[in-house]
């Protein structure tokens, strides 16, 4: 049971960034992106020039064949729903505002992001962020790959405790030597 909990929290791919993770591993693939920490600091639209670079590029080059934004943003406030609007505007993608209580680690976010980029099979989809008990979760449970990144900047009150609980995960699946679910 506790080798199951930890490999639900685990990812398939584990790296500093978005710009770090390997095109191999991602093509002929479907993205589904977090914002808040992975793509931009919590509260910023400023997405770094060669993030969005590399992902329009990856698009163009077709080894993915879409991207999808999948945030969190919990009530349903305008000014957040805009905010991850514009950023998905920069990028030229699908987005996705979760509100509550539909919120990641649920299905509902990533099962909207699939079948925004035409009812994607979540095999065929990898999801990428900096949380292991909402991003990689909510992604393992449904069969998707998913990749982690370290997070870019301060985490809120909210996701702050939960930091110490990642660790645990991680020291635990190096311990037992517990890997992701199959995909």
């Amino acid at each position: 049971m506790i080798r199951r909990y930890i490999s639900l929290r685990t990812p398939s791919i584990m790296c500093d960034s978005v710009l770090k993770l390997s095109i191999v591993d991602l093509r002929g693939c479907y993205l589904l992106i977090d914002v808040d920490n992975t793509l931009c600091l919590r509260q910023s639209e400023a997405v770094d020039v060669e993030v969005v670079q590399f992902l329009r590029q990856l698009r163009t080059d077709g080894v993915v064949h879409g991207i999808c934004l999948v945030s969190n943003v919990v009530t349903r406030s305008k000014r957040r729903i805009e905010r991850v609007a514009r950023i998905a505007d920069q990028l030229d993608c699908e987005f996705v505002c979760a509100h509550w209580p539909r919120i990641k680690p649920k299905p509902h976010p990533y099962r909207e992001a699939l079948a925004k980029l035409g009812n994607v099979d979540p095999r065929d989809a990898v999801m990428i962020g900096d949380q292991l008990f909402t991003d990689i979760l909510g992604a393992n449970r449904l069969g998707m790959r998913t990749a982690l990144v370290r997070p870019l900047g301060q985490d809120s009150f909210i996701t702050r405790p939960r930091r110490v609980w990642e660790g645990l995960i991680v020291k635990l699946r190096r311990l037992y030597n517990i890997t992701s679910p199959p995909h």
